[in-house]
């Protein structure tokens, strides 16, 4: 038992991932030029989502896109405040499976850089768009060489945009 390391790092059950409407996958999304002029919604449901979590006082892992981060420091300001932990879900919110290493890699780094800016502190946690990591190996020594302590992508039922079909797409009942 002399061997174990134990990581200093929050755990939370509940993860929120913070994204505008106009980023969902598997839809017609506009291309990210355009998003500048999209009215938004994010601010008043993250505002609403922080006040029902300190109601009942309780914390959530935030999954917090890069584009948001850098277009609403404050909300990301505010989330960390209430004393929520930030994690990285990239900067454009794009499906990894139609991205090349290279785009990968600085997707991932951009969006760390600005939350890691934002907080004042190093952001440890990673979750892709949509879990849709298909080269997963690959993807966790992205997040190596990025100095990420943990990854969020393993979700063990199909999904629209994920990549993972070995599982069922309910959960099993016994």
């Amino acid at each position: 038992m002399d061997n174990v390391q134990y990581l200093n790092i929050k755990v939370n059950i509940l993860t929120i991932d913070v994204e505008d409407w106009f980023h969902i996958l598997n839809a017609n999304i506009p291309d990210i030029n355009k998003w500048d002029e999209l009215p938004s919604i994010v601010t008043e449901g993250v505002l609403k989502i922080l006040d029902i979590l300190d109601e009942y006082e309780n914390k959530a892992t935030f999954f917090v896109l890069g584009w948001i981060a850098k277009k609403y420091p404050f909300l990301i300001k505010e989330i960390y405040e209430r004393g929520h932990e930030i994690a990285s879900h990239g900067y454009n919110h794009k499906k990894l499976y139609l991205m090349s290493r290279k785009e990968i890699v600085k997707d991932i780094k951009i969006g760390k850089e600005i939350l890691e800016n934002i907080i004042g502190e190093k952001v440890v946690g990673y979750r892709a768009p949509g879990f849709s990591a298909k080269g997963y190996i690959e993807l966790l020594n992205v997040l190596i060489d990025l100095r990420f302590i943990y990854d969020a992508n393993a979700f063990p039922v199909k999904r629209e945009a994920g990549v993972n079909t070995t599982f069922e797409q309910y959960p099993l009942i016994y």
